[in-house]
């Protein structure tokens, strides 16, 4: 039996759609009879018809929006919703990442009906898997909602095994061991350093958001995801939601909604100045100008990149460093031709970085590769060197023995490729040509201060180099 005439229960899908957001379709009319049945016991009212009248009276207060929402919204979600959403992020935010790289390493992102958190905290895996520095940068992932008990799980940050059910099972497993702590009762908690980058906040999208603008910083927003909540407002609601959504965007940053949403919101309406783009069913709109700074931080934020692969390779991150600088590498060599040439020091320099993270990754005839056309570009003695050192690895030895003589030609006294062609000629029994240059060696250091580096072998002494000669050499007899 219905607790409402049918007028009655009209005005109360109007009151609630105004406040809320929310919108009833005829068939549906029940559950929100339900729902206001429960919040009216939730608010100690006598009964549901007490609540509506108090309702209709005026703009529900905020307690009783909260009442309300608890039993009209629906927890449904889980970790990586909708994967090829999350594809598409993959594919956009690089460059994103790569302007902001050069603006102070700072990303804002606005999770808009987050539920109980799993959207936000997705978005910071993710994040994390495509920012090798991530922990230089800050980070600030917001997850808004109405529903105050979601927010209150979201903090939490636990979650049963159900929350893993959109991801296969081996991947499912990598997420848990990275990014989350097991716990005895069998659920999942999210670990600290990913809780930092993600705060929740009540956030009502049928209200106007100059409150929470001030709440949320007052800074824009490079990324918006607002998936599966728009179905349940009508047409009017919707309009109103995506022009304050997109009054948040910051310029060149995106719009994501679930594909599901878009007929209903009409695509020319959310493009008024959003530019679509659809690919693999997954609609994102981004907002204009940004091309321009793009243009004009690519340089600054590229050498960034390679600073910051230098800093990888002296930690000994080989295989980050290796990932940066190949990236970075990848977008200098997208410049114009003109632009190239100015910059010819800059790919230098990530290609000799290069080299050395691919070689400490025994990756070394991608790193022979990368040094041949290093030297085709500058085939100064250095480049030669660690060209050679390369091919000697990769087991090239003829050839890096051609080098080191040409490195020698433009470098009489460069101790270091004497060193290696005789470490070469006695890899290979030629006792004699050994004795030759490690006499060479000898005589260079002998001019040098003993505790001065020697050029080229990563921190070794004269000293400690005159220490080992003079071993080959005994043994060389």
């Amino acid at each position: 039996m219905s607790l409402f005439d049918q007028e009655l229960i009209n005005r109360l899908n109007a009151v609630i759609s105004a406040s809320i957001g929310i919108h009833y379709a005829p068939d549906r009319l029940a559950d929100l009879e339900k729902a206001i049945e429960l919040a009216a016991q939730d608010l100690n009212f006598s009964d549901a018809q007490q609540l509506a009248l108090k309702l209709f009276q005026g703009t529900p207060n905020a307690e009783e929006v909260q009442a309300i929402a608890r039993h009209l919204t629906i927890a449904e979600t889980y970790f990586f919703r909708e994967p090829r959403a999350f594809d598409e992020l993959e594919a956009v935010l690089p460059s994103l990442i790569e302007m902001r790289r050069g603006q102070g390493k700072k990303l804002r992102i606005l999770s808009a009906g987050c539920c109980t958190g799993e959207e936000a905290y997705s978005l910071a895996m993710l994040l994390t898997g495509l920012i090798p520095d991530i922990e230089d940068w800050q980070i600030n992932i917001i997850g808004g909602d109405i529903n105050q008990d979601y927010l209150a799980k979201a903090k939490l940050g636990v979650y049963t095994p159900w929350a893993f059910r959109g991801v296969m099972s081996e991947p499912a497993d990598r997420l848990k061991a990275r990014f989350f702590r097991a716990l005895e009762n069998g659920n999942f908690e999210i670990v600290d350093r990913l809780k930092k980058m993600v705060q929740f906040v009540y956030l009502n999208l049928a209200d106007d958001f100059q409150a929470y603008e001030r709440q949320l910083g007052n800074q824009p927003f490079d990324l918006i995801l607002c998936r599966n909540v728009l179905i349940y407002f009508d047409k009017t609601m919707i309009k109103a939601a995506l022009q304050r959504l997109s009054r948040l965007l910051t310029p060149g940053g995106w719009l994501l909604l679930a594909a599901t949403e878009v007929p209903s919101a009409g695509e020319k309406e959310i493009a008024q100045n959003l530019k679509a783009r659809l690919h693999n069913d997954v609609y994102l709109f981004q907002r204009e100008g940004a091309k321009s700074t793009a243009a004009i931080n690519v340089v600054p934020s590229l050498k960034n990149e390679l600073e910051y692969g230098r800093k990888l390779l002296k930690q000994g991150e080989y295989a980050a460093s290796e990932k940066v600088l190949s990236s970075a590498l990848q977008q200098l060599n997208r410049l114009g031709q003109e632009r190239r040439k100015l910059d010819i020091s800059l790919q230098k320099q990530f290609l000799e970085l290069l080299v050395r993270s691919l070689s400490n990754l025994g990756r070394f005839e991608d790193a022979a590769a990368q040094a041949a056309l290093l030297v085709q570009i500058d085939d100064r003695y250095d480049y030669l060197y660690l060209c050679a050192v390369v091919l000697s690895e990769s087991g090239r030895s003829d050839e890096a023995r051609l080098l080191l003589k040409k490195a020698l030609a433009a470098k009489p006294d460069f101790a270091a490729a004497s060193f290696m062609l005789a470490s070469i000629a006695l890899h290979q029994g030629d006792n004699l040509t050994a004795r030759h240059y490690l006499q060479m060696v000898s005589e260079v250091l002998q001019r040098l201060p003993p505790e001065s580096l020697v050029e080229c072998t990563d921190g070794t002494s004269v000293k400690e180099l005159l220490n080992i000669v003079e071993q080959l050499r005994s043994d060389a007899k």
